[in-house]
């Protein structure tokens, strides 16, 4: 019986150091996309974001980011530059594999934008090899704002796609 357990044992470490999925180390992201806003501000953007951090298990990564939101609708022409940090959670590492992810962080001060800012998202990653994957995913922010001196709350909801490294 020890023997058989010692097997399975060994047969695992074989199964898993030849799988071939996402390890550990170093990724990183460039995501763009559209969020449309939701609430009585009704303020819709258009992000461009970037996160660099560690795969720490193979289906966690942790990291941080900064982006810029370009908000030039309805009169408005300002820009927020959210900085936050990032946990995502890869649910498998097939070639095709839903996420989820956790951004949480703040906007400094820039024209009328800031305050606490957060983004849940979720979508599907599709593996191009092992170094380059394409992302597609929705997304729920909020982030604080000023409107005419009266602080609220810009939620949004948004698509985006990017690209994995």
């Amino acid at each position: 019986m020890k023997k058989i357990g010692i097997l399975c044992i060994i047969c695992s470490f074989a199964f898993f150091a030849n799988s071939k999925g996402l390890g550990t180390g170093y990724r990183g992201f460039v995501d763009v996309g559209y969020s449309i806003g939701i609430d009585n501000s009704a303020e819709s953007h258009i992000d461009l974001m970037t996160t660099h951090g560690c795969q720490v298990l193979p289906q966690l990564f942790l990291g941080v980011g900064t982006g810029i939101n370009y908000y030039g609708q309805n009169g408005m022409d300002n820009v927020a530059i959210p900085i936050y940090a990032d946990a995502r959670f890869d649910f498998n590492s097939n070639k095709f594999a839903p996420f989820a992810d956790v951004k949480l962080g703040y906007t400094p001060n820039v024209n009328d934008i800031k305050g606490f800012y957060m983004s849940l998202g979720g979508g599907l990653r599709y593996g191009l090899n092992n170094s380059l994957a394409l992302n597609f995913g929705l997304h729920y922010i909020l982030q604080k704002i000023n409107l005419g001196g009266a602080r609220a709350n810009g939620d949004c909801i948004g698509i985006k796609v990017g690209l994995e490294f």
